[in-house]
């Protein structure tokens, strides 16, 4: 392998490692062309934002594949050299975890013999798998490690099951997403290395941690370039150790994997650790608050200004309005300082604001961006599907009946002749349970349902 310059740019968050990465992009772009740079992310909604300042700086052609997760790297390199793969999605992936385990004799999965049937131990066990494999650790090199020490029935069981699992793969040419980047690596290493031949410059940004296949993917295509820039956030200072230890050991792990031969394996490149100037945290509520955030052991800074405010309100939905109705008055100030594109909002889960964000913002006249999509779950439509899988299960509990009927697909909360209808066809003539066609139709509201309901004393029951 040829050498290579690898520059490790760390420093706190927001002190200009990006930009530095991205000014070696385009110099290297406008000197060898779009393909003699590629840009390494760990999300795709990382690599949007990417393409986005790229594009803004007048890079519009590198919205292609030149900025790339590892799996959408994999697929490129795959799909051009002509690597005949198939991959498996994570469903998918959980049907033949599930099939490696069924086929398991009891002897072989000893004591979880008795949740084979179980979703838990698939997922599990598909984990595991997981783990294993962005080790890169097979299912023999981890049968081996364990025979060497006092391995149990279930650790001896779960290797099984992956060896099992792997062998289902193999049998059918199939990849899950971290056999494509294992795939991947081994391809770089026969030499394979389109469409990337041409790359002089790779950059790795926005990682706090990389697996051990990542790094081996990374080595190879630092082989490759001329230089390699990687982005390390790492907050300056000895006086916060906790915050220390994660960016010490992926430096260890780069250096490891990238750095000069100690004979473990090839020497790829020279390391030069980068630490851009960061300006002096301002002496501010808010600057107060950034440089001991998590720490237990603060002190509570003298004085208050309005750089950080506090809203109390009674739940998700008050909360959002409460915030709702600050953006709205800083984005019609009269002298135009604010954009909806500077403001931010954070949440816990946004399984629990998501909904309230929704309603309140389009209730504002309030552009809103949710960096994710409504869960299914969540959805009228699949909640309505549920419900009435419910009557069906758990023989009509008063609960989920009077659910369906206030389902917001049932018009005004009333079942009407034709949507009835429907809902025979679809649940009370399936195998479970069947209806004369001359059955009388329901015409009442959930809460008339509910109250008659619970005056007779019903709990549940077709009957």
């Amino acid at each position: 392998m040829a050498t290579t310059t690898i520059r490790i740019i760390e420093g706190a968050a927001g002190c200009g490692k990006t930009a530095q990465a991205l000014d070696a992009c385009r110099q290297c772009v406008a000197e060898h062309g779009f393909d003699a740079a590629l840009v390494l992310v760990p999300t795709g909604r990382v690599g949007d934002l990417i393409r986005g300042r790229l594009w803004h700086e007048g890079l519009s052609g590198l919205f292609d594949f030149r900025v790339l997760t590892f799996g959408g790297l994999a697929d490129a390199l795959l799909l051009a050299n002509h690597v005949p793969v198939a991959a498996v999605n994570d469903l998918q992936q959980q049907y033949l975890v599930g099939r490696a385990v069924a086929e398991m004799t009891g002897a072989e999965l000893g004591p979880l013999a008795a949740q084979r049937d179980r979703l838990g131990l698939i997922a599990s066990v598909a984990g595991l798998i997981n783990e294993m494999k962005a080790a890169g650790v097979s299912p023999e090199a981890l049968g081996e490690a364990l025979a060497k020490g006092r391995a149990d029935a279930i650790e001896r069981a779960a290797v099984r099951a992956y060896a099992r699992y792997q062998k289902l793969l193999q049998d059918r040419n199939l990849y899950d997403a971290a056999g494509m980047l294992w795939q991947a690596q081994e391809a770089l290493a026969e030499g394979k290395t389109r469409p990337f031949e041409r790359t002089r410059l790779v950059i790795a940004d926005g990682f706090s941690d990389f697996t051990t296949t990542q790094l081996r993917v990374l080595a190879r295509l630092a082989a490759i370039a001329e230089e390699t820039i990687i982005t390390l956030t790492c907050e300056p200072g000895e006086d916060r150790p906790e915050l220390q230890r994660v960016p010490a050991r992926t430096r260890a792990a780069l250096e490891e994997h990238l750095g000069p031969s100690t004979g473990s394996g090839p020497s790829v490149g020279t390391i030069e650790r980068v630490t851009p100037a960061c300006p002096e945290a301002a002496d501010t509520d808010l600057g107060h608050l950034r440089a001991h955030l998590f720490d237990a052991a603060a002190q509570p800074r003298d004085g208050r200004d309005e750089t950080v405010r506090v809203l109390r309100a009674p739940g998700p939905w008050a909360e959002v309005r409460l915030a709702a109705r600050e953006i709205k008055r800083l984005l019609t100030r009269k002298d135009g300082a604010a954009r909806p594109t500077d403001i931010a909002i954070l949440t816990r889960s946004l399984d629990a604001y998501q909904g309230a964000l929704r309603g309140v913002f389009d209730e504002y006249d309030l552009p809103l961006f949710v960096a994710g999509g409504e869960p299914a779950a969540r959805r009228a439509c699949v909640r309505l599907a549920a419900d009435l899988l419910r009557l069906v299960e758990e023989d009509f509990p008063r609960a989920a009946t009077v659910a369906v009927l206030d389902s917001t697909f049932l018009s005004a909360g009333r079942l009407v002749p034709r949507q009835a209808r429907d809902l025979r066809v679809a649940v009370l003539d399936s195998t479970y349970l069947t209806v004369a066609e001359d059955a009388p139709l329901l015409s009442a509201t959930a809460a008339e349902v509910d109250e008659v309901a619970r005056k007779a004393g019903i709990v549940g029951g077709r009957e």
